[in-house]
């Protein structure tokens, strides 16, 4: 592994076309080194949203700085912190980044809801190349609802679009621990191989403000002291029986485990 360094300033998507946020971008400079033992990098990006056209407010801004240590190349482990103030999906299972942005920027049709995220977070990560790897995190975060906002489409610019719901508001600690193995040749379109992710979540918080709920559907505390624990796992196996044949699998299950009802953020 040879010692190198690199220093770049970046202008890229932060995640997809929605309709909170239009296209936020991310801009601000990447700096990393490669070293005999492993590697050290910083990100430092601020976020702009181009649904009101970056009208500069505190909706349209947003931020994300990252460090990592990486210690070992082939395998080792990585240990890192993060603190952002990102717009985030309920649930990003369900459908690609891809499919996600372009039904939004050509059928006026967003599949997914969303929140906003505002804390820090440190892990560790065990690793084994692409293939392995197990990580546990810790984050302090302040957990905000988003409205729907009226980005530009290609076809049907006119329509109104679906409301985001309300969202639960507060403050959360999130201990989670999450577990990958991946043996697909191609992540984007994989033609055989494995994909395991099993996510458990422990969370304790305070919520400030309750969404609204269907009537029976969740209990509210006097002081919004709420404690939870979910999981999900996500198991898929690619196959192909001959060059022009696919025989894919897959298994989704998630939901509560015990304590309180789960936030808004976290339901399935």
């Amino acid at each position: 592994w040879r010692q190198r360094a690199w220093s770049d300033l970046r202008l890229v998507s932060a995640r997809t076309y929605n309709r909170v946020e239009g296209l936020p971008l991310l801009l601000g400079p990447t700096f990393g080194r490669d070293l005999g033992w492993g590697r050290l990098s910083l990100d430092a990006h601020g976020v702009w949203r181009t649904a009101q056209g970056f009208t500069w407010n505190s909706d349209n801004v947003g931020h994300s700085i990252k460090a990592e240590v990486q210690v070992g190349t082939s395998h080792g482990v990585r240990v890192g912190g993060q603190q952002s103030d990102l717009v985030e999906p309920v649930e990003s299972w369900h459908l690609s980044d891809e499919e996600v942005g372009l039904a939004t920027v050509l059928l006026h049709r967003d599949f997914r809801d969303y929140y906003n995220e505002h804390g820090g977070r440190v892990y560790a990560s065990l690793f084994r190349g692409t293939v392995f790897d197990l990580t546990v995190s810790y984050a302090d975060q302040r957990w905000g609802d988003r409205r729907t906002r009226d980005p530009w489409t290609i076809f049907r610019n006119t329509q109104q679009w679906r409301a985001n719901p309300f969202m639960d508001e507060g403050t959360f600690h999130v201990l989670s621990s999450e577990l990958r193995y991946d043996t697909r040749n191609d992540d984007g379109n994989p033609r055989e191989g494995w994909y395991i992710l099993a996510d458990y979540e422990y969370g304790t918080g305070a919520i400030s403000r309750y969404a609204p709920a269907a009537f029976g559907t969740r209990s509210e505390t006097r002081d919004g002291e709420t404690t939870y624990d979910r999981l999900l796992v996500d198991v898929r196996r690619y196959n192909r029986p001959s060059p022009s044949t696919q025989l894919n699998m897959r298994l989704v299950a998630g939901g509560w485990l015990s304590g309180d009802d789960l936030p808004m953020q976290r339901r399935f």
